[in-house]
């Protein structure tokens, strides 16, 4: 059996995420709204829906950190 810790694997994804805040930041004022949002669907959201199912399983408490901004 596949067991998950979803807390070493939302770790994973806030590092791996991290790096766009920055990115998204910097661009905010560059870019029309339009591109960032192409920007975001094309780095981040894949990250973040990849198994939306089996994230469906798991407590809140354990994607407060995927959903609030630190």
């Amino acid at each position: 059996m596949f067991d998950v810790c979803w807390t070493d694997h939302i770790e994973y994804i806030c590092n791996k995420l991290q790096k766009y805040i920055g990115v998204f930041y910097r661009l905010r004022n560059k870019l029309p709204q339009k591109c960032i949002r192409i920007l975001y669907f094309a780095f981040v959201y894949p990250h973040l829906f990849n198994g939306i199912e089996i994230y469906a399983n798991t407590g809140s408490t354990h994607l407060d950190k995927l959903q609030k901004n630190k």
